[in-house]
């Protein structure tokens, strides 16, 4: 029994098992059927994809009669638009599954084959269409109307065939269900009998279930940041202010963002497919690409920049980044260069390296870089044990050249100057324009001194050519100072001070010459940079003396007046002559303040000596050429005029005639406004500058006080004599007060006495003497002067 209970039982299972496959089988078959419905359904896009056809034909066709008709809410490129639409959707009916089955309908593929060939010929057509040109519109309707009839019927007849296929697909799936249903009711005792197995099994299904969709959702999550950041990367690279470009494994464009069309000229249609070496220049080297390469085919990135050229032939710079884009193994797929245009970057880095290597006005190496020029010519030198030298060249009269007629002119002597002077050079060698009308020459690779013997003759010859200035004829030379590595020095601090010391030996010289440097001259140098340094603190430390030299009536021998001259008492150097330190105190710039203080110092001597005396005296003061030309002269003057309330008609300042040529309207200007101030004027050293009688008229010159060279011999037949006795006339013509100067002896008087000369100064009668020696000369003057007067 227990046996039979177990077959009654297993075959009641084993039938209810049956009964439930049966079931399910035709459950199954229903879903099945559902399944293919669904299908169907999906297929039925086909009557979606009909009438979408048929509508973007439609669209087309009002969009070019709109644009014809001149309505501006269509353009020519919306018209377009919709044409390559309309296009696309024709070229994509016969792909794919939607296609194979639209291809199913009656007529499709004639009406696709038409609207092919239709549009091919409407596309110039399209393109040529105006607003307004309704020959051309008709002709693109009529055929596109042909076409949108022959969609319109396939579409109709494709709505057709579907309503009769859903019609039957109902009836077929009522059957299905009632079949069904009458199966749900046999298997239903089965299934409870089943559902106690199978909820012990969808428990442990629902934890792997849920366990699935954790990852699911875990994964999609993932993929969905994933898009987003490849989303946001891809906007950033369009709009990125960087050019990129990323090329395949073989060195071939596959892409190129909207910044490099900016920057290279090309559109991404014109460079998709080609190799970027189109973009060279031939300004980047060729050893600078294969590094490039040779670094990003290891594998790494290579940063540098590079020069490229647009169609238009116009260079750019660019500083670029190329990188090797890798897969998951580590294999280079893809090569990604970002590159940032750094031409006007590139432009003001070399203007700016112009500017400071080059002078503007010549064009010549700068004082910056011919002294890094020198470096290099001496490194040189010494490795491959060489001789070198340097020359100082200065332009002789060039103030004079520049002040008479302008800045202009002189800035053009200046740019010919360095043109003939580069001209005189071997190749190799550097000219620079060391400051004003200062040059230096950098001769490397001296086989001997004939070498710059040869060089320098050149220079002199080429500037002893005039120069056309301003449609004038300018006549201007060169003084040069050479010094030779390694003799003359081996530092270019060294070489340039003794180049200098040689210059101004050459200019001693007489100008228009050149002077090798001996090491006497460094001696010199040495001696005026140490006068020059003491010099700066003499002041300060009262070492400044002003002495007074007697100047005397040739015919009466009264005391006329004396002249203020300054020297100098250094614990250091001793008793140093004005004619040596004035020069270096006018060169250094120190002579505005020595000169003034000197200029206070005899206006108070002479007030003092008015005021113990009730004598008035004359008194002569000597103005150094930077001190007249200072702005702030006649102010300066006016003050000490004022601070000692001496009476101005008693100072007559001396210039030289030096002066007054190195700035004619300047000097005129203020000479005026000393004038005005009841002060007189006296031309001292006259006959030894340039001695331009026109300057006499032109300036309020109350004085000549005549150089001693010319007494230096006074026989008849002399040419000193000649010419004294010429400007004595002269001066005498003008009506002028001269004084001659250098008086030594009774004949020297008796010369001047004889030519009409009513004052004269020297050591005949007295050498310049402290204040204090001088008050005690002039209370014993008619006794111990009154036999040199004869």
């Amino acid at each position: 029994m227990i046996s039979r209970r177990l077959n009654i039982t297993s075959l009641g299972l084993l039938l209810t098992i049956v009964a439930g496959g049966v079931g399910l089988i035709l459950l199954l078959s229903s879903l099945q059927e559902e399944l293919a419905i669904q299908r169907r359904i999906f297929r039925e896009d086909r009557v979606w994809l009909a009438g979408q056809l048929e509508r973007e034909a439609r669209m087309f066709r009002h969009a070019v009669l709109i644009y014809s008709e001149g309505n501006n809410s269509v353009s020519h490129e919306e018209m377009n638009q919709l044409f390559d639409v309309l296009w696309s959707r024709i070229e994509s009916m016969d792909k794919g599954q939607l296609g194979q089955m639209y291809l199913q309908l009656e007529g499709s593929a004639e009406a696709l084959q038409y609207g092919r060939t239709m549009l091919h010929d409407l596309e110039p057509e399209v393109a040529k269409l105006q607003p307004g040109d309704r020959s051309t519109r008709d002709r693109i309707l009529n055929q596109v109307d042909q076409a949108v009839e022959q969609f319109y019927q396939i579409a109709r007849r494709s709505s057709a065939l579907n309503l009769k296929q859903q019609e039957a697909r109902r009836r077929n799936f009522e059957q299905t269900s009632s079949r069904a249903m009458s199966m749900v009711l046999v298997i239903f005792v089965s299934g409870g009998i089943l559902v106690i197995l199978l909820t012990i099994k969808q428990r442990a299904i629902n934890r792997l279930t849920q366990t699935l969709e954790d990852k699911v959702r875990d994964r999609t999550r993932k993929l969905e940041e994933s898009n987003e950041r490849l989303l946001m990367l891809s906007v950033a690279i369009e709009q990125s202010p960087a050019s990129v470009i990323i090329c395949n494994c073989d060195g071939f464009i596959e892409y190129v963002n909207p910044r490099f069309e900016q920057v290279s000229g090309y559109k991404a249609h014109d460079v998709i497919g080609r190799n970027p070496r189109f973009l060279q220049s031939g300004r980047t080297t060729d050893s600078t690409y294969e590094e490039m390469w040779s670094t990003v085919r290891a594998g790494h990135e290579w940063q540098g920049q590079i020069c490229n050229q647009r169609p238009n032939g116009d260079l750019y710079w660019e500083q670029m980044s190329l990188t090797p884009i890798k897969d998951t193994s580590g294999a280079t797929i893809r090569y990604l260069a970002v590159k940032e245009d750094i031409t006007q970057r590139r432009q003001y880095e070399e203007q700016l390296l112009r500017q400071a290597n080059f002078d503007s006005l010549t064009g010549l190496p700068n004082r910056m870089l011919a002294i890094d020029r020198l470096n290099q010519v001496l490194r040189q030198a010494r490795r491959r044990n060489a001789s070198a030298g340097l020359m100082f060249v200065d332009l002789d009269h060039f103030k004079r050249i520049n002040d008479t007629l302008g800045h202009e002119a002189g800035d053009q002597l200046l740019r010919e100057a360095s043109q003939r002077l580069s001209g005189c050079l071997r190749e190799g060698d550097t000219a620079a324009r060391f400051g004003g009308d200062e040059f230096i020459v950098i001769l490397p690779e001296l086989s001997s001194t004939d070498d710059a013997h040869h060089i320098l003759r050149r220079i002199i010859e080429a500037f002893s050519q005039p120069f056309m200035i301003a449609g004038t004829e300018i006549f201007t030379s060169t003084s040069i100072g050479i010094a030779l590595y390694p003799g003359d020095g081996d530092s270019p601090a060294l070489l340039l001070r003794n180049a200098d010391a040689a210059m101004y030996q050459a200019k001693a010289a007489g100008r228009n010459t050149y002077r090798f440097f001996v090491h006497e001259m460094n001696e010199q140098a040495q001696l005026r940079a140490r006068i020059e340094h003491h010099l700066r603190t003499a002041h300060e430390r009262n070492e400044l003396q002003l002495r007074l030299q007697p100047i005397v009536d040739t015919e009466t021998g009264r005391l006329a007046g004396a002249e203020a001259l300054l020297y100098w008492l250094s614990p250091e150097l001793g008793e140093v002559p004005p004619k040596t330190f004035i020069p270096i105190a006018e060169e250094s710039g120190l002579i505005v303040d020595i000169g003034n203080w000197a200029l206070l110092e005899a206006c108070r001597e002479a007030k003092r000596w008015q005021n113990a005396t009730g004598t008035l005296i004359d008194i002569c003061i000597n103005i150094a050429g930077r001190q007249f030309r200072d702005e702030d002269f006649p102010k300066t003057v006016r003050k000490v005029l004022a601070t000692t309330d001496i009476t101005p008609s008693r100072i007559c300042l001396e210039i030289t005639e030096n002066t007054l040529m190195e700035d004619e309207h300047h000097a005129r200007k203020i000479i005026e406004q000393l004038v005005q101030m009841d002060l007189r004027i006296a031309l001292d050293d006259f006959g030894t500058g340039y001695s331009a009688l026109s300057y006499l008229g032109k300036f309020h010159i109350d004085t000549l006080k005549i150089d001693g060279s010319f007494l230096k011999n006074v026989l008849p037949d002399s040419n000193e004599a000649t010419l004294a006795a010429a400007i004595l006339s002269l001066g005498r013509s003008l009506q002028l007060n001269m004084v001659g100067e250098g008086v030594e002896t009774l004949e020297q008087l008796n010369f001047l006495r004889a030519h009409g000369c009513p004052m004269c100064q020297g050591y005949y009668f007295s050498k310049p003497l402290p204040v204090a020696e001088f008050e005690e000369l002039v209370t014993t003057w008619e006794t111990t002067l009154s036999s040199k007067i004869g």
